[in-house]
């Protein structure tokens, strides 16, 4: 969900909050077992049962700024208190949206699939770092080896799996696989359920081995998901990490044809050596925690502390981010309270829905907004008024930065009823009329001509020298906040 805005105040003033919709498809090729479309909820194991143990394996789960609980995308193994075994194409960049640490959850339960766009029943444990293996890449069955960092240890009643450290694999041994994926391939229906298969090894390699199809495999959202080795004692070693499907000839599902599968012994040094390296901290990097007041003495984060920002406030804080950068749009969202988020996801939901633009950067129309949104608008930007003129807020406004969309909402929460309606049909026909005009002379021109009676209402020409003069009452054109994800 990409957020804009063009005059924030008309924003403010009457709802018409410019939203374009940005969808979350993967750009990952066809074989990969990623959830292919972060919009929808993909499936689960083919074939596979109804899974209630194996508490460690647990969804990577995604949160969208805006849009809300997305549910789950990938698989991870809990493999010590705060880390997680995944694949490294989990964490990489679907479509327009790049995945970053304050969008992940790793997620306890068995159906990770939004109740709306609510979070389901079951226990979340934030991310807050990721490490994605150097010779990872998208090209090659080598390297999809990752780990992610959680922000507090994981309750001691999950199970924490051993990672491998020789090779358990041969030919036609029986490995356990359990994930959250797509039960079909080619409608990639019925994923978020844990589901669990023992499906067996058809050929090992070096870094990697292949899985057979025998009435089970892996799908769409087991990736990352580990195939787990039974051992004598009856506790299980992550062998495997799911990676790729076999592929398939086109129009066949292309999840019933075996998969390929990262040989963890393999990089067994690699992640020994993240887990006993140098550990994440806010009090060497406080960036990894929302706000400053979350970093707590062992250097964990607790971000509900961070939660105080209203609907409002949050959207204000958007519009200081760079369009693309999500994680700046995390950092904002994550700062609201839970009314406040579900507000801004409210809204959000609602305009995209109803009164998306033809054309993204357009304005949303109004008519639609009071049609369809105006109570979750509304809901978000309580009518705030004072006793200034119209007069008095625009030089307020003036004042404010060009980016500084705190400031300008403040200055117009100053203004009378009437005093805004006023600045709203000014600014409005400032878009309106000239808004595609860039030389300042040539603006003041225009809208000395086009809007000269939305100025002469804002400035009462018996109380104030003609627009067009130099005095200080002809209108500046206005600061245009930067586009907000």
């Amino acid at each position: 969900m990409v957020w804009s805005l063009r005059h924030l105040w008309l924003s403010l003033a009457v709802s018409a909050v410019c939203l374009s919709a940005c969808s979350g498809s993967s750009t990952s090729n066809a074989s990969r077992i990623d959830n292919p479309a972060l919009s929808e909820q993909g499936s689960a194991i083919v074939q596979g049962k109804l899974e209630k143990g194996f508490s460690g394996v647990g969804a990577l789960t995604l949160t969208v700024a805006g849009y809300g609980y997305a549910g789950s995308f990938c698989t991870g193994t809990l493999i010590a208190d705060q880390w997680v075994l995944t694949a490294a194409h989990c964490l990489m960049e679907y479509s327009d949206i790049k995945v970053t640490p304050r969008m992940v959850s790793f997620f306890i339960g068995q159906d990770a699939n939004p109740n709306g766009f609510s979070k389901p029943t079951g226990s979340f444990y934030q991310a807050d770092a990721f490490y994605v293996h150097e010779a990872y890449t998208s090209s090659a069955h080598r390297g999809d080896v990752a780990l992610v960092h959680l922000n507090k240890v994981v309750a001691p009643e999950v199970t924490r799996y051993a990672y491998a450290r020789e090779s358990y694999l041969f030919p036609n041994a029986s490995v356990t696989y359990v994930g959250y994926g797509c039960t079909e391939g080619l409608q990639q229906t019925g994923s978020g359920i844990k589901r669990s298969a023992v499906i067996p090894v058809a050929s090992v390699f070096n870094q990697t081995y292949q899985s057979k199809f025998i009435g089970s495999g892996v799908c769409f959202g087991d990736s990352g998901g580990p195939g787990l080795f039974p051992r004598p004692d009856g506790s299980y070693v992550a062998v495997g990490i799911n990676s790729t499907t076999g592929g398939a000839i086109p129009g066949t599902d292309p999840c019933k044809t075996g998969g390929y599968h990262t040989a963890v012994f393999y990089y067994h040094p690699w992640i020994t050596g993240k887990l006993t390296g140098t550990q994440p901290s806010c009090k060497s990097d406080p960036k990894i925690c929302v706000c400053d007041t979350a970093c707590q003495g062992d250097g964990s984060c607790n971000n509900d502390l961070c939660q105080t920002s209203s609907c409002r406030d949050v959207y204000l804080c958007f519009s200081q981010c760079d369009p693309v950068d999500q994680d700046c749009a995390m950092g904002c969202y994550q700062n609201g309270t839970a009314q406040a988020q579900g507000q801004v996801d409210s809204m959000s939901q609602c305009l995209a829905k109803h009164c998306t633009p033809a054309q993204e950067g357009d304005p949303v129309d109004q008519a639609c907004i009071e049609k369809f949104c105006k109570a979750e608008v509304n809901a978000c930007f309580p009518v705030v008024t004072g006793e200034q003129s119209c007069e008095q807020v625009y030089g307020c406004i003036s004042q404010c930065g060009k980016d500084d969309a705190k400031c300008q909402q403040n200055c117009f929460d100053t203004g009378t009823k009437e005093a805004q309606d006023a600045l709203v049909g000014l600014f409005g026909c400032f878009d309106e009329k000239c808004a595609s005009i860039t030389d300042d002379a040539q603006w003041k021109e225009c809208v000395n001509i086009q809007c000269l009676d939305k100025i002469n209402a804002c400035f009462p020409p018996e109380n104030n020298p003609p627009p067009a003069d130099s005095t200080g009452t002809t209108p500046v054109q206005p600061a245009t906040p930067a586009p907000t994800p």
